[in-house]
Formats: structure tokens, sequence, C-alpha cells
């Protein structure tokens, strides 16, 4: 192959970056878990304020399921087991589920 072919072969292979997909904690809800539990569970493991989580838990319990947080897959995974180690502690089930973002 001469150099001329080499370059032209060279200007035809582009790079595409490709990014890791977002992840999604997603609260269920139920007729048994509390109200006072989830808003308790969305301010101590997500972090958020008492206005997003009383917002959220309304979410879940009127339409059956809601965003809780966004993030890595590896990041959503240690959400989830923060949710079943809460659980256990007071006794509860909230559930969640762990899904990649449709983007």
């Amino acid at each position: 192959m001469n150099t001329q072919s080499q370059t032209a072969v060279l200007e035809d292979v582009q790079t595409k970056t490709r990014y890791a997909p977002r992840w999604q904690v997603i609260g269920i809800n139920d007729d048994v878990t509390s109200m006072e539990y989830v808003m308790l569970l969305l301010i101590d493991i997500f972090h958020k304020s008492q206005e997003d989580a009383f917002r959220l838990m309304m979410k879940v319990h009127e339409t059956g399921a809601a965003p809780f947080y966004f993030g890595t897959r590896e990041a959503c995974e240690l959400k989830v087991e923060q949710v079943q180690t809460m659980n256990k502690t007071y006794e509860e089930n909230l559930m969640v589920s762990l899904e990649v973002v449709d983007e």
C-alpha cells in the first residue's frame, strides 16, 4: 500500500465516543409502606430536601412509581443496597427497581 492510499484509509476512520448508560433507582408503590417511612428514606439515602421527598413520595403514591435517583450502575446498585438495609432496620419493605435510562 502506498502512502497516498494509507492516508485515504486513515481519513475514512472516525472514532466515536461511547458513554456508559445512565441508570435510575425507581421507587414502587405498595399498600403497606407508610408515607413517613418513604420520606425518611428519600431524605436519608437519596439526600432529598423535605419538599422534594414529599413531592416524590406523592408521585409514587399517585402514579405507582417514581425515579428516586440517577447515576452510574454502580452508584444505583449501592443505593438499592442501602434501601434494603434500611428496610431491614425499620422492618419495612419498600420496593425499588434498578433500570437503565432510555435516552
